[in-house]
């Protein structure tokens, strides 16, 4: 519109408005008021080069997220007998918008080994091999195996305790495969060893003894000796001798026949020496002697002995 002219008072137009058509607006280049974000819209304006009040605006469209490196929520881990998992999400690095979720399986993790230690078969017990088995869950990986019994090897048998007569001895033997083991059994009593006693006949003075048995080896008296009484003497006569005129005698003595023994002894009888008579002698002949030979020549005589009648020739007044 152009200029107008009107009465101030009246109101009345003294020269009217003429229409001056539109010029158009000359917009400058468009300049961002509120940048754009990956949440809100931004907001840029153009101004009319003819008039500073023209303004024109419009929204600037979000901007794209930007992506940040996956990260890992809600995770189970995974063990040697269960699988894991987790969340893997993604977050704009500009105002922490969760991009993208997506659940991940973690594989199982592996057994961790351990052995189970076996153990060596004995002589009377099974044994047993190494196992092995997860330190962790327990689960058994390799399983242990029975190992047969070996059996005991017995050496030969030894006198612990020698057998007497009357009691048990005993022997042992010992297991080559395990020294521990022994096994022992009972050696019967060798009974006794009969041996004579020899025992002795009874004399007339002094006792005797019956055989016995004893042990030979441990001594024992297996049948005791008997006291045999003393027989006593069997009595017989030793002959006296009666005594001489020249020779002294002897009185009847008493001997044991069986020992020998002098039971009474023989005394000495004197010899009684001679009882002397005359024995009338005679005259020798031409041819014979006398009796009394030159003693008779000699007026002697012969003595001759009353009892014997033996003479000594000693001549006797």
């Amino acid at each position: 519109l152009t200029e107008g002219v009107k009465c101030s008072v009246c109101g009345k137009v003294l020269v009217a408005q003429e229409t001056i058509p539109a010029t158009g607006h000359a917009w400058g280049e468009w300049t961002v008021v509120t940048p754009a974000t990956c949440e809100n819209e931004g907001e840029e304006q153009r101004v009319c080069a003819n008039d500073a009040s023209h303004v024109e605006t419009r929204p600037i469209a979000k901007l794209d997220h930007t992506p940040g490196e996956p990260v890992r929520e809600n995770e189970t881990a995974a063990t040697c007998s269960a699988e894991g998992s987790y969340d893997e999400v993604v977050y704009c690095t500009v105002c922490g918008e969760e991009l993208s979720r997506e659940t991940k399986t973690i594989e199982k993790l592996p057994h961790t080994e351990e052995t189970i230690p076996g153990k060596a078969a004995t002589c009377t017990e099974t044994g047993l091999t190494d196992g092995i088995k997860c330190s962790v869950c327990d689960e058994i990986l390799v399983a242990q195996e029975v190992i047969p019994a070996t059996g005991h090897d017995w050496g030969e048998w030894t006198v612990v305790t020698p057998a007497t007569c009357e009691e048990a001895g005993e022997e042992q033997r010992v297991c080559a495969n395990d020294a521990s083991h022994i096994e022992t059994q009972a050696i019967p009593a060798t009974g006794h060893t009969e041996e004579t006693i020899p025992g002795k006949a009874a004399s007339c003075t002094e006792t005797g003894l019956t055989d016995g048995v004893k042990c030979s080896v441990c001594g024992e008296i297996l049948v005791a000796q008997e006291v045999i009484p003393a027989t006593g003497h069997t009595e017989e006569i030793i002959p006296g001798k009666a005594a001489t005129c020249t020779e002294t005698g002897l009185t009847d003595g008493v001997k044991c026949v069986v020992c020998g023994e002098i039971l009474v002894a023989q005394e000495v009888i004197p010899a009684t020496g001679h009882t002397v008579v005359t024995v009338p002698g005679k005259e020798p002949t031409c041819t014979t002697m006398g009796l009394d030979g030159k003693f008779l020549l000699l007026g002697l005589r012969r003595s001759v002995c009353r009892k014997t009648g033996s003479s000594d020739g000693s001549p006797h007044l």
